[in-house]
């Protein structure tokens, strides 16, 4: 594991994308840094970026006052694979609202970090000073400028001074940048209005780069440019909702290059064909069905829902629900954003049923659910494919 690493400066850590904390390690990358400073309102902008490979982590900005008062600056939690940012405010120094000391906790399975984050900027003097100050160091440099004329008229002339290149003893430091990498790479399809689109999440060291989305043949469909916000929303052209898609993240700085490569499963998968039979043997089971718990709840992973058997137009489409939720609202859309019919799921319920209309050919249909989280509401949309009418 890397240790995690504070970004010290002899001066006051300037604002603007300025990095104040760093660390990579062990399948956890966190990123603070000083995104603006507002001087007439006596707070600075930090933004903090955590992502978390193998498992789920949480981090937070914690300020410490003179009588040891905590209060939490900002929070962030990620799921395992993903990446989060937070924006928050923090007084400046010599304020009222100011903190003796801040610092940055991350915790990620059975780790615990703790490290210090530097102070904001301290205020910038006023114009007026400057001024006075260039002023006063014009008139002293023009003073002793005509002092050492007088004093070098009576000394004789001295040797012409060698040039910084032909003085070994004090070279010039340069210092190599460094070089490019990527922290953490996330990304997944999801639909938006009119089609489909690949949100790419990152946390990279570079200047420049490109996310690029091919098809299974290695054919480039649609690229984006590498942006410092850390997520880049890819649009995808129509015709790929059925096919697996690779997604390629090229960074550069300087003359160092890294890359990062993840493969995307398809939205949406033909429904099999299935025999009359079988679908009025289905069909007569879920006809009555709407909040009932006759169902149980099909394998959906982690989500709150799964649609059950196989869709056919004109018939329920049962959707069972996983475990109990505080709030949560279905809704059926067809592909120009109409709404076919929607429900609000009961606390008690582990199975709907939605009502789909009668289709001559095989459609695609977006369930859109809304359900709350315990810590704020999250969206959820998957493309169903329904078969057509039986005959």
């Amino acid at each position: 594991m890397n240790p995690i690493r504070p970004v010290h400066t002899s001066r006051p850590a300037p604002a603007n994308g300025t990095a104040l904390v760093e660390y990579v390690g062990d399948g956890l990358a966190a990123d603070v840094r000083v995104d603006a400073v507002d001087h007439r309102d006596g707070a600075a902008w930090y933004v903090i970026r955590l992502a978390g490979t193998y498992e789920s982590a949480s981090g937070r900005i914690v300020g410490t006052t003179a009588r040891g008062t905590k209060t939490e600056l900002g929070t962030v939690d990620v799921a395992p694979g993903a990446m989060g940012t937070a924006r928050f405010a923090v007084p400046l120094a010599k304020t009222r609202r100011a903190f003796d000391a801040v610092r940055l906790e991350l915790r990620c399975g059975e780790r615990h970090l703790h490290v210090a984050v530097p102070p904001p900027p301290p205020r910038k003097r006023g114009g007026f000073r400057t001024g006075v100050a260039l002023l006063a160091t014009g008139l002293a440099a023009t003073t002793l400028g005509g002092a050492t004329y007088a004093a070098s008229a009576m000394r004789p002339p001295a040797a012409t001074a060698l040039p910084m290149l032909a003085a070994p003893h004090a070279p010039a430091a340069v210092h190599a940048p460094s070089a490019a990498r990527i922290a953490a790479f996330s990304a997944h399809r999801d639909l938006i209005a009119g089609g489909e689109s690949v949100l790419v999440s990152y946390l990279a060291v570079a200047t420049t780069g490109t996310a690029t989305v091919t098809d299974p043949q290695g054919n480039a469909v649609a690229r984006a440019s590498f942006s410092r916000e850390g997520t880049t929303r890819i649009p995808i052209p129509h015709g790929l909702e059925t096919r697996m898609l690779t997604v390629r993240l090229d960074v550069r700085r300087a003359a160092s290059h890294a890359y990062a490569t993840l493969d995307l499963q398809p939205l949406a998968v033909p429904a099999p064909v299935v025999p009359p039979a079988t679908v009025n043997a289905a069909s007569a089971a879920t006809a009555t069905m709407r909040t009932t718990s006759t169902v149980p709840p099909a394998d959906a992973g982690t989500e709150p829902f799964a649609v059950v058997g196989a869709p056919l137009a004109g018939r329920p489409l049962t959707i069972a629900i996983r475990g109990q939720v505080a709030r949560m609202h279905l809704r059926l859309e067809d592909s120009t954003g109409l709404a076919l019919d929607e429900v609000d799921v009961l606390p008690t319920a582990t199975a709907i049923a939605l009502r789909t209309p009668p289709a001559a050919a095989p459609r695609i249909y977006y369930l859109t659910c809304t359900y709350d989280t315990g810590s704020g509401e999250e969206v959820l949309v998957r493309a169903v494919s329904v078969a057509s009418s039986p005959t």
